[in-house]
């Protein structure tokens, strides 16, 4: 589509395009993600993520952030954050014993702890295992178990089922506009997060 650009007017063109569809995403849907994080953060409740290759890298880059990045500028101790693709025996032997489209929900079905907040990253909305987390999730309620979703494309079934608690949709085709964009959300909300409740604001770098 556009071959005949030169390197820099592609970068230039690229950058465009991530504005733009940066531009789509709500402001209630970002607040509401945010409050969602500080909850957990306030109450000391678990955060999972996870997501299928290059989301499945934001997934563990949010866990790095969650825990050194909070935790470095904050009161209190920083968050239970664990990001379920991180564990890759882990993961193979659930995928071998109940197959990958259930590698992620059956995790989340063990998982024990009250008030747990699951960040699932997936571009299409689409892929079973994501798909199979959020069920679980939502099948969770009774223990506090909440959901926020960060999607791409036209959301997939994931968006369309309404399945999260809180849905972040970026509306692009591209995969690498929309993994970016995801990034950049994290960043902004997790930053944030740190902001809003550091002991000395001052003394924050971001």
């Amino acid at each position: 589509m556009f071959k005949d650009y030169s390197p820099s007017l592609y970068f230039r063109n690229y950058s465009y395009e991530i504005s733009k569809a940066l531009d789509t995403v709500k402001q209630d849907d970002f607040n509401a993600a945010y409050d969602l994080l500080e909850d957990a953060y306030t109450h000391i409740w678990p955060v999972l993520t996870f997501g299928n290759g290059g989301s499945a890298a934001i997934a563990n880059h949010a866990i790095a952030d969650l825990i050194k990045g909070v935790g470095h500028d904050v009161e209190t101790y920083p968050l239970h954050a664990v990001s379920l693709v991180a564990n890759s025996p882990l993961l193979t032997c659930m995928a071998n014993d109940y197959g990958y489209t259930y590698a992620l929900a059956k995790q989340i079905e063990m998982w024990s702890y009250y008030g747990t907040l699951c960040i699932g990253i997936s571009s299409s909305g689409n892929s079973t295992n994501i798909y199979e987390a959020f069920k679980t999730v939502k099948d969770r309620k009774m223990d506090g178990f909440r959901s926020l979703a960060l999607l791409g494309f036209d959301s997939g079934i994931v968006g369309r089922e309404r399945l999260a608690d809180v849905t972040i949709h970026v509306r692009s085709d591209n995969y690498g506009i929309v993994e970016d964009c995801h990034s950049i959300i994290l960043h902004a909300l997790i930053q944030k997060l740190r902001i809003n409740n550091a002991k000395d604001l001052s003394a924050v770098r971001l």
